[in-house]
């Protein structure tokens, strides 16, 4: 029986990412993340998909199967960096890229002008964001 090291590759053989994930290059510097190819169907509201070269956060989905053609998906995206919204419609054997992004474990401190600032309990750096990121989350905020 041969020896299997601690990721499931056997001696001499190179383990491989699989083929429909690649990781996330330019898109975000700020978080690590690998984007999966998913059809059309499986995006849900609230997931990150890569789009035109972009990374977009999906807002609305509308299913449409209509007497006559073929199934698709109508989508409402915004794109994160820089905010501009975008309705796209996919056909039922489109494919887009899901972005998994790494969550990570953050404390709001306080609210300086139209910044919200937030600190990362791990390496304790702080951020800032605008009451437009944080969209309909405000309400749920309590300094500490």
């Amino acid at each position: 029986m041969k020896e299997v090291d601690q990721i499931g590759a056997t001696p001499g053989r190179r383990m491989q990412r699989p083929a429909r994930m690649r990781p996330l290059g330019d898109i975000s510097k700020q978080s690590k993340a690998l984007i999966m190819k998913i059809s059309a169907f499986d995006i849900r509201t609230g997931n990150l998909i890569e789009h035109n070269g972009k990374l977009w956060r999906v807002y609305k989905k509308h299913h449409v199967k209509p007497g006559k053609g073929g199934a698709f998906v109508q989508v409402e995206m915004k794109d994160i960096s820089a905010g501009t919204k975008l309705n796209e419609r996919f056909r039922s054997e489109d494919r887009v890229e899901r972005a998994h992004v790494e969550a990570r474990s953050m404390q709001y401190l306080y609210q300086e002008g139209d910044d919200h600032v937030f600190m990362d309990n791990q390496t304790y750096e702080q951020m800032s964001l605008t009451a437009d990121e944080l969209e309909g989350q405000l309400g749920y905020l309590k300094p500490d």
